[in-house]
């Protein structure tokens, strides 16, 4: 670090800190927050489950207020290899989506009804779905802006030009973030046959500012392992910030943030999810952890028009020889000349 980013580095480390003990996090505040009436400034107000076991099955289901129009993902992954999912992203009168917290920070319920297609079907058949669960969690709300570690963003803002511009889009941009363990036991109803979902996962909940063409790219890797431990590896290009990442290794409750993972231009980037990833990551304590992943399947989900694309990966991820399983998630912009520092 040049003398100039060191100064950088411990200005930036010093506002966080302090942002952090004068605006700890609201827990009643964001399980509860809605979009206020009128907001226009590319609102955002979403809630993700994701959730898998070691056999193959996997369910995510996804709901972003946008405002003026919600944003929905349902899709299912069985054990024999066949993915259903809604094709057609945005609510409808087809598509029946609900939301609700029991208990902050302890209990969600989460309901969709609607038409599914499965992946690689080039007909597009349509399969009936719908599905009510309820999430139980497990370990404590992790809220990135409070509880991550601040050198990781020092480090990665310390790294940028400083102009007027940037510091404007870094307030502009900012959002509230925050995931939780869990699992989730509930039914789904898919043409006609009842299947008992009882699966482990993690929900992921954020809101503020949401303009998908600001972003470059980003990677999501987060895993479930069968001892119990939970991985999550964060990346993400902005035109202000070039290389941020968070993330955390959750051991039945307790966190530990990541100090460093390998960067994002050192992992494919060939515009989807590619087959294989290995991702290697220091926690803050010094642990060095390696992310073997291998994908299953990957489904699309183009935004505004196709502006940016996130291709939701599933597979099987191994750390440190532990088995387990979660997502691979991919994000591009529609401008590949954007995908590269």
């Amino acid at each position: 670090m040049s003398l100039k980013q060191r100064i950088k580095y411990a200005i930036i480390k010093s506002q966080v800190e302090k942002r952090k003990k004068q605006n700890p996090f609201d827990y009643e505040y964001a399980e509860h927050y809605k979009i206020p009436e009128g907001e226009s400034n590319h609102p955002n107000n979403s809630y993700y489950f994701s959730l898998h076991d070691l056999e193959g099955k996997s369910l995510l289901f996804r709901l972003a207020n946008r405002g003026d129009r919600d944003e929905v993902w349902f899709v299912y992954h069985d054990c024999n290899t066949k993915t259903y999912y809604n094709r057609d992203m945005l609510a409808n009168q087809d598509t029946k989506v609900e939301v609700e917290c029991l208990e902050t920070g302890k209990l969600w319920r989460f309901k969709f009804s609607g038409p599914l297609i499965e992946v690689g079907d080039a007909h597009g058949t349509q399969h009936t779905a719908t599905f009510e669960g309820t999430f139980t969690a497990s370990a404590p709300i992790f809220e990135f802006s409070r509880h991550m570690d601040s050198h990781p963003l020092a480090r990665a803002l310390s790294q940028e030009k400083w102009t007027k511009e940037f510091l404007g889009e870094l307030q502009e941009n900012f959002q509230v973030h925050y995931e939780q363990s869990g699992s989730v036991k509930g039914t789904l109803i898919l043409d006609g046959q009842e299947i008992d979902i009882d699966l482990k996962g993690m929900r992921d909940r954020s809101f503020g500012k949401r303009e998908w063409n600001y972003m470059d790219r980003h990677i999501w890797l987060t895993a479930m392992l069968e001892t119990g431990e939970v991985m999550n590896v964060n990346m993400v290009r902005y035109p202000a910030v070039r290389n941020l990442q968070t993330g955390y290794w959750e051991d039945h409750g307790k966190h530990t943030c990541v100090d460093y993972a390998t960067s994002m231009d050192d992992l494919p980037v060939i515009g989807h999810v590619p087959d294989q990833v290995t991702c290697h990551v220091t926690l803050m304590d010094g642990r060095k952890l390696t992310m073997e992943c291998e994908k299953e399947v990957e489904v699309p989900f183009p935004f505004d028009n196709g502006d940016f694309t996130i291709y939701e990966g599933i597979g099987k991820i191994t750390i440190n020889g532990v088995k387990g399983r979660g997502i691979m998630e991919f994000g591009f912009n529609k401008d590949p000349q954007r995908w590269v520092k």
